[in-house]
């Protein structure tokens, strides 16, 4: 067993008594008063041979002595969000939960070097893991552990009555003052296209913690969205600087609403580099902005051209598009462009016609004719 006489000052960094220097400890003189600014972590070594556990200093992190106002994070400082940075959390947090934490304040204990994505995750059950934090480290007695959960997150914090032992634990690392684990969560839900409310559903009938849908949203908003954007005009750039090295840029270009016919309100005029096979440019037309929806799929391309000869592609060889009427107007326009028509738009037009033929009297025969005028190959 470890010394049982009992200091008349007790110390943060220092768990034995003054009159007994226990091997795993470097310090050499007693301060004056306690310490605030360091914290002392230890790490239990459990022995074959013997009942009492080697304590083994391993690290001394500083504490946070105030709580810092969290601020935004613009897109510009996503890339450092892999980094798991630990902070005090505030009230402006999305995870930040008063009636589940009740405090602030958090260790660093959770600082690592690998970003916390390339993490494993495993399932564990809360009792077998109350199991490691019941017995005092230091002199071996029981002792209650508190816990807290923010999100995915659950915060242990261990002390000891007998010899006022003190050891605060986080299950994850944090992602600049977000638990890492609700960003992930987030990220996996809205980047495999999975709906939220699904996956709340599985979590609540397993019995996990989770994150509640309005911290998902705000993910989304903050993070998520702008971590999106930013990737693709990465990719966008490096696209477009392909086919300016290529030379003889082919596009095709086309519009999808988000109803068919005439009345929709929203079309995504997409842009097609032919000769990678790639999307190089994607633009949304709201029809109140043109006048009406017949009118979205000539401003989405006008939108795109301009978009992409700010980019530095002057010169565009040939544009393949269908046969809108607004579209072979402005493309006229531009001589130095050769248009041309897509041929599986006609083949759907003339597919249309023989359908309505073959309905008539005397004309079913020619139903049967259809696949081979319309298919291009």
């Amino acid at each position: 067993m470890g010394c049982q006489t009992e200091p008349t000052t007790k110390e943060v960094g220092c768990q034995t008594s003054p009159s007994t220097r226990d091997i795993g400890f470097q310090h050499h003189k007693k301060p004056e008063r306690r310490s605030k600014t360091t914290q002392v972590i230890l790490r239990v070594k459990e022995k074959a041979s013997s009942t009492d556990p080697a304590i083994t200093l391993v690290q001394v992190l500083p504490l946070a002595a105030s709580t810092p106002i969290s601020t935004p994070a613009s897109s510009s400082d996503l890339s450092s969000l892999a980094s798991p940075a630990k902070r005090p959390r505030t009230e402006d947090d999305p995870d930040y939960r008063l009636e589940e934490t009740g405090s602030s304040a958090y260790n660093d204990s959770t600082i690592t070097d690998t970003p916390p994505q390339t993490m494993r995750k495993f399932i564990v059950y809360e009792e077998n893991l109350m199991e490691l934090f019941r017995k005092c480290p230091v002199c071996s007695r029981s002792c209650t552990p508190r816990t807290r959960t923010v999100g995915t997150l659950l915060h242990v914090e261990q002390k000891c009555g007998h010899c006022d032992y003190h050891y605060q634990w986080d299950s994850q690392p944090y992602a600049q003052n977000i638990p890492a684990g609700n960003l992930q969560l987030a990220a996996a839900v809205l980047f495999t296209g999975s709906s939220f409310l699904k996956v709340e559903k599985f979590m609540k009938a397993f019995h996990i913690v989770g994150i509640c849908h309005t911290t998902y949203l705000k993910h989304q908003r903050r993070f998520l969205f702008p971590a999106i954007n930013w990737h693709w005009t990465e990719e966008q750039r490096h696209i477009i600087r392909e086919a300016i090295a290529r030379g003889d840029v082919i596009l095709g270009g086309d519009m999808r609403c988000d109803s068919p016919g005439y009345c929709a309100k929203y079309g995504t005029y997409s842009v097609m580099d032919l000769r990678a096979n790639k999307m190089i440019d994607i633009q949304l037309i709201q029809s109140n902005e043109v006048g009406n929806s017949a009118r979205m799929e000539k401003e989405g391309l006008i939108r795109s051209l301009d978009h992409l000869k700010k980019n530095g592609m002057s010169t565009i060889k040939r544009i393949v598009t269908d046969r809108h009427s607004g579209v072979q107007k402005f493309l006229k326009s531009k001589p130095e462009i050769d248009h041309r028509f897509d041929p599986w738009h006609m083949g759907k037009g003339v597919g249309k016609k023989i359908d309505a033929l073959a309905k008539t009297r005397g004309c079913k025969e020619v139903g049967s004719w259809k696949k081979g005028v319309t298919t291009p190959w």
